[in-house]
This record gives structure tokens, C-alpha cells and sequence, in this order.
């Protein structure tokens, strides 16, 4: 029993109070913690917090041209990520997110990405933002992601004017990135701007990760995501503003998210590469083998072929067929065509097929082979052993593991037919289920209410229609975090395409939108994070500091007189005796000093006599 306790005593000294530890009980160890016992509110304290909210969308109308100076300024930062030249500008892009943040009482950290997208020295390394504002325990923390760089600008002749110089035309905002990545960040900056300048305190805790390496896969991004995990202990809700309206004049709030299987499927003959001009015709050649058996997994019109796959999916109700019907895309063909740079698009005669493929449908992709050769000119090389990789979207109800166990049967079943010689051995790279979440959750009510209030439109919420954010699902698979999904584009926005653009009144009302939704999340209820993060609820944050500051102070009587009024019997001291009124007239030297005040001293003991004497 001694071993044991020492060895627990030994592991409690190594733990530190800022990292994540484990409990025997989930209960907090505070007997007056203030989120347990957090008082309810009230019919008057829920008035006077949307008076507040009044305040703030007012005064954000009000500070409208601030708010598109700030939006200029981003703009004008050429953040093309899929541009070697621009990666300078990216991390400029970083370093002015940073400054805005902090004025506003944010902890900034950078951290640098480890894969390098150039190899030129001058290129400085690029890095992932993370900020947290904590304002106090008792109150929900959000995540905030956002991204700075945006889609290239190929054909800059084609816009109206210069696409990194934000132009306001008519009421219309143009300018590269106004509707995705920098617009959304400038309305979130502009939110706590607001907040902060009128009640110096923020309603939630908030933490952001901002990145500019969005466009081109977040290289790197994941790595320090996976490696930061105690950043997220205290997390509640993850926030993401990718959503689309259904069409020009209703929103949309989609409660789920689509996952991803990707798989490596192997072919293999020897273990070395060999020369096609001594080996050719001498052996089985896994390249050919590979060819037929991808080619086996959809058909002539790309349909996929694995069996099973569409039966797992769940049926779309008559409330999903509405929402296909009201959705507005025919007049966006061309548009949608244009950003793709494609000519034609499958299903695009009927536009509930073309919508229902695209959100409501599992999808097969094939993306390249490892182990063969890819570069420039010819190579008389003949690989033994190659790679073909495909991806499968999931929708919800299908799991990675389902996914496997179908196409591992399907090819299977295609390798014995074809009487292939070569070995096969399929295999998982990737995968992220689906995530579904409730549209009936308090949360999402709170979240219907932020956009109904601004937009004077009751939004459609749908858990069929699922968008692909990988970033999304990356973050939910790791963190295990509720993800909320915001609208912020309309169909008539050209996100991503030539002369991009956004009203500025639906630009405006995103950044009031974003204030109600701060509202509603701070009133859903708080969790305990001490099972997580050790004495979270003994934390002082910016609202402590602040409510501190706020109260009266009062001035403690003086010690001696506090003394005196504990005494039993007396009540109050008016006239004092005469030894010690004699010895206050005599000379103020050191020994007199000290005999005035043990005599005073004395006399506080004795009330009789200090009674007596007063009489």
C-alpha cells in the first residue's frame, strides 16, 4: 500500500495545471464552483442582455465605413496561396489578423508550417494563427475558423476593376475574397470590435484558428491542429461560415457534414522496377491489372459500381424534395461551369437530378497512381508494384469501415473474375465518418433565431443536404466538438468566380447576424471543465477582472476601533482617560511614545476602569 501510494503521489507532482489530466470523478472539486451553481436566468436579465444585443447591431450600422476601410485593407493583401510569388503576402496577411486581434485583448500564438511549398530561401515559412479571449468559466467557449487566402485571379481582365482593390458600386462590394475567407474574418473582427467599445467585455470566450493556406488542401494545418488537442479541452461549439442560401431570398442551415474514405489499392508483381525493353512480355505487368480493376469501379457515365453503397445512404423525404425544388440553379449553369472551367456537367438538363447527385449522393474519385512514372517525356521504366488512389464521399448512416468491407468484396469478386495473376491488397489512407446532428438541439434553435431576427426570414434547415468541408470534418473527427455551420452567401453571390461579389446591405447584416448568434450561444447552459482542465472554475478572466473593477469599495474601520466595538458593554468611547490625555501633551520622544501606548494598551482590557474614568 506504501508502494502504490508513493507512486500516485509522484504522478500528481508531475502534472501541471494548465495541461489536461484525468479524474476518478467527473465532478468538480470546487464546493463553491460558479458554473454548478450558476444562477438561472431570468425573464429581466434575458430583456436586458437583448437590449444589449440592440445596442451592438445598431451601433454596427453605424460604423459601416470603419468596417469596409478594414475589409479594403484585407483585400488589397494579395493572399494567393497557389501562388509561389503571393506566399509573402499570405503571411502578411497572418501578421495583420495577429495585430487586429490582439488590440482587442486576444492571446495570439503562431505556429510555423513544417511542409514547405517552396524551396526558394527567400519565402519566408507560413503559419497558423491561434487566439483565444477568455472572459470567464462561467460562460460557453467558441471556436472560430477562418482563412485569409483566396481562389487565383486568371483572368483579371475580365472584372470590372482591380480584383485586390475592394470597389462599392451601386451597393454591390466586388473584390477578390469578399465573400469567403477575408469577408467572413472582417465581420467577425468588426463583432468584437462592437462588443468590446461599448461593454469592454465579450458575452462569450472565444478561440480562433485562422490560416491563408485554405485553397490548396491546409497544408500542414492538420499536423498542428493534431498536435495542439488541449487547445480544444475547453471548447463548445466549433463555428464554421460556409453555408449558402437556398436561394435569393431564404437561407439555409445544414445539420450534417459529408466524410470521406480514401483508399490505396495495390497491385503487385516483384518488389523492384525493371527495364520494359529487357522485361517487357516476360511479366505480368500490375499497371494493366490496375487499370482494369479502377476501371471496374464505376461505369461509362461514372456511376459508381460497388454494390451496396447507395442502400446505406438515407431516403430523401418529401420535406428534402421541396428544398430541391425552391433551390435556385438554373440560372447558374453557366456560372457554376465557369468556376469549374469544364464544359459540360452530369445531370444538368434536370436540376433536381444535378442538385441530388451533388448534396444527396455518394460520389467516387479517383485521383492518381503511386509508383509509376508521372514527369515529363517518356521513361522506358516497367513498375512491379503501383498504387491507384480513390476517394468516396459518405453521406450519412455510411461508415468507413462499411465502405471497406464492400469495395474490399467488390474487388475482390472483379480480380477473380478477370483471372488477374498479380497480387491485390486493398487498403484505407484516409477516412472521416459523417457527422449528423439534431435540428430540434437548443443550440440550433438559438442559431435559427440569430438569422431570423436579422434577415426577417424563418431559414430551412435540412440534415440530407450536406456540404463538403473537409476542414470541418477534420476538426469534428478530432476534437469530438458540436460544429455549427453558418450561411453567409447568397446563389446571386459569385463566390470564387470573375468580379466577385456581395451586397453590402447582406454583408453588413452577416456581421449583425454574427452578434446574435454570440447572443444565443451565451445563454445556452455551461458545462464544468474541471474533469478536464484542473481548476478551470477558480480562472479569472476579462469578466472577473472587469466585475472587480465595478464594485464599491468600502473602507474598513480603523483595527484599534474595531477592537473596541467587540467589546461587551460599550457601546461607544467619547471621552478618554486622564493618564492618557496627560501623556499626549507631554514631549513626543521614544520612550514616551512607547509608555503612552502600553498604557493605552492596558486600558483596552480593562473596561471598568475606562468606564469609570469617562464618568
Amino acid at each position: 500500500m506504501k508502494k502504490i501510494f508513493r507512486k500516485e503521489h509522484a504522478s500528481e507532482k508531475k502534472e501541471d495545471e494548465d495541461e489536461e489530466f484525468e479524474r476518478s470523478t467527473r465532478h468538480c472539486r470546487c464546493k463553491h464552483c460558479p458554473i454548478i451553481h450558476r444562477k438561472k436566468l431570468t425573464e429581466i436579465d434575458i430583456d436586458r442582455l437583448e437590449k444589449k444585443l440592440k445596442t451592438v447591431q445598431y451601433k454596427i450600422d453605424e460604423d459601416v465605413d470603419q468596417q469596409l476601410r478594414e475589409l479594403a485593407e484585407f483585400v488589397h493583401i494579395k493572399t494567393i496561396s497557389d501562388d509561389v510569388e503571393c506566399l509573402k503576402e499570405t503571411v502578411k496577411a497572418i501578421d495583420l489578423m495577429a495585430n487586429k486581434l490582439e488590440k482587442l485583448n486576444f492571446k495570439v500564438e503562431e505556429f510555423q508550417i513544417n511542409q514547405r511549398t517552396t524551396t526558394c530561401a527567400e519565402v519566408p515559412p507560413q503559419k497558423v494563427l491561434f487566439a483565444t479571449y477568455f472572459s470567464s468559466p462561467t460562460k460557453n467557449t467558441l471556436l472560430l475558423y477562418l482563412f485569409l487566402d483566396v481562389f487565383p485571379t486568371e483572368e483579371e481582365n475580365s472584372w470590372f476593376k482591380n480584383p485586390f482593390s475592394l470597389s462599392d458600386s451601386d451597393g454591390i462590394l466586388y473584390g477578390r475574397g469578399v465573400t469567403a475567407g477575408k469577408g467572413p474574418a472582417v465581420c467577425w473582427l468588426q463583432t468584437f470590435r462592437t462588443w468590446k467599445n461599448l461593454y469592454h467585455d465579450l458575452p462569450v470566450n472565444i478561440k480562433i484558428i485562422c490560416e491563408a493556406m485554405h485553397e490548396v488542401g491546409s497544408v500542414g494545418v492538420h499536423q498542428i491542429v493534431e498536435s495542439r488537442t488541449n487547445f480544444f479541452d475547453d471548447v463548445d461549439y466549433v463555428i464554421f461560415s460556409f453555408n449558402s442560401w437556398l436561394n435569393d431570398e431564404r437561407p439555409v442551415i445544414s445539420c450534417s457534414l459529408c466524410g470521406w474514405a480514401s483508399f490505396g489499392l495495390e497491385v503487385r508483381a516483384g518488389n523492384k522496377t525493371l527495364d520494359s525493353g529487357i522485361a517487357g512480355g516476360l511479366v505480368y505487368e500490375p499497371m494493366t491489372d490496375l487499370c482494369h480493376l479502377m476501371n471496374s469501379l464505376v461505369d461509362d457515365r461514372h456511376r459508381v459500381l460497388v454494390p451496396g453503397i447507395d442502400s446505406m445512404t438515407r431516403p430523401i423525404g418529401q420535406y428534402e424534395w421541396q428544398l430541391l425544388h425552391q433551390a435556385e440553379y438554373g440560372e447558374y449553369f453557366y456560372a457554376y461551369k465557369e468556376v469549374l472551367d469544364v464544359r459540360r456537367l452530369k445531370h444538368e438538363v434536370t436540376k433536381i437530378e444535378l442538385l441530388r447527385n451533388r448534396w444527396c449522393k455518394p460520389s467516387l474519385t479517383m485521383h492518381g497512381v503511386e509508383g509509376c512514372y508521372s514527369g515529363h517525356g517518356s521513361q522506358c521504366a516497367l513498375p512491379l508494384t503501383v498504387i491507384g488512389k480513390f476517394t468516396i464521399k459518405l453521406l450519412p448512416d455510411q461508415t468507413v469501415s462499411h465502405i471497406h468491407v464492400y469495395v474490399q468484396e467488390y474487388l475482390n469478386s472483379k480480380h477473380a473474375e478477370l483471372k488477374l495473376l498479380t497480387d491485390m491488397h486493398l487498403m484505407v489512407i484516409d477516412g472521416c465518418d459523417p457527422y449528423l446532428w439534431s435540428m430540434e438541439s437548443k443550440h440550433m434553435h438559438g442559431i435559427r433565431n440569430a438569422v431570423s431576427s436579422v434577415f426577417r426570414v424563418e431559414p430551412k434547415m435540412s440534415s440530407l443536404i450536406c456540404p463538403c468541408l473537409p476542414m470541418a470534418s477534420f476538426i469534428r473527427k478530432t476534437t469530438k466538438k458540436t460544429v455549427i455551420v453558418i450561411p453567409f452567401t447568397n446563389r446571386a453571390d459569385r463566390r470564387m468566380q470573375i468580379n466577385e461579389s456581395i451586397p453590402k446591405s447582406r454583408f453588413i447584416n452577416n456581421t449583425k447576424m454574427y452578434a446574435g448568434v454570440l447572443h444565443e450561444l451565451s445563454l445556452m447552459p455551461v458545462r464544468c471543465k474541471c474533469d478536464v482542465i484542473r481548476d478551470y472554475c477558480l480562472r479569472r478572466g476579462f469578466g472577473e477582472i472587469l466585475d472587480h473593477q465595478m464594485l464599491p469599495r468600502q473602507s474598513a474601520p480603523p483595527k484599534k476601533m474595531k477592537n473596541l466595538r467587540r467589546m461587551t458593554n460599550i457601546k461607544t468611547l467619547t471621552v478618554l482617560p486622564q493618564d492618557y490625555q496627560d501623556s499626549n501633551t507631554k514631549s513626543n520622544d521614544a520612550p514616551t511614545t512607547k509608555r503612552r501606548k502600553s498604557s493605552f494598551k492596558k486600558l483596552l482590557f480593562r473596561p471598568t476602569n475606562i468606564l469609570k474614568s469617562s464618568k
